[in-house]
Parts: C-alpha cells; sequence; structure tokens
C-alpha cells in the first residue's frame, strides 16, 4: 500500500498452506513468530540525491491487523482493511507516532511463494 510518500508492506506467513486453498479470509495479528509483519516505509533521498522507499517505524507485535476480506487465487488478487501504529525512535530522542487506522486495499496483486 502506498499514499502521500508513504508505504506498507504486509507480509503474511502461513505453514503449510498452499496457492488454492491455504490462503484464507481471516483476520491476522502482527505477532512475535513473524506469522505478520508490517514494514512501514517512508520516501526519502538517498546518499546519492533519489527519492526511495526507507524504513520509517517500527510496528510492534499486537500494534497491527491485516484483514483479508476476499482473496482471488486465479488471478492472484486480494482485497481488505489494515491498521497498525509505528514508532520511529529520533536521534534528539523524542518518539513519532504513525497510527494509520483505516488503510483499504482492493483487488491488488500479491505473491505467494512456498518454501
Amino acid at each position: 500500500a502506498t499514499k502521500d510518500q508513504k508505504q506498507a508492506i504486509m507480509i503474511i506467513t502461513l505453514k503449510n498452506a498452499d496457492s488454492s486453498n491455504g490462503f484464507v479470509t481471516d483476520s491476522y495479528s502482527v505477532d512475535a513468530a513473524a506469522t505478520v509483519v508490517i514494514k512501514y516505509n517512508t520516501q526519502q533521498k538517498n546518499a546519492q540525491g533519489q527519492y526511495v522507499f526507507l524504513p520509517h517505524g517500527t510496528v510492534d507485535v499486537g500494534s497491527g491487523t491485516v484483514v483479508i476480506k476476499s482473496i482471488d487465487p486465479a488471478k492472484n488478487q486480494v482485497t481488505g482493511t489494515f491498521n497498525f501504529v509505528s514508532r520511529t525512535f529520533n536521534p534528539d530522542g523524542s518518539i513519532t507516532i504513525d497510527n494509520i487506522s483505516s488503510g483499504v486495499f482492493n483487488s491488488i496483486p500479491y505473491t505467494f511463494s512456498s518454501n
């Protein structure tokens, strides 16, 4: 999900799942087992002067959820919602908190990989 120079990457890892019947509609929470990981990035200038997405904050265990509402395995598309709280520890000792409370994705492509 990308909007206003911010990006959330959601990774859901399910053991023994396959592309046709193992990935189901459900609510998946960020957890200690890394079943669900949300990476939060913002667009920033790198050392070469190019704008790239770089890590912005940390989404801690229990502070994020991805809800899969529909899946089309034939088209590899998924629809759902997400929310999370990201904390960034700034060099001056302050903390920036971003509360993403109502993210939505509609028929976006997903990648299924098997180990």
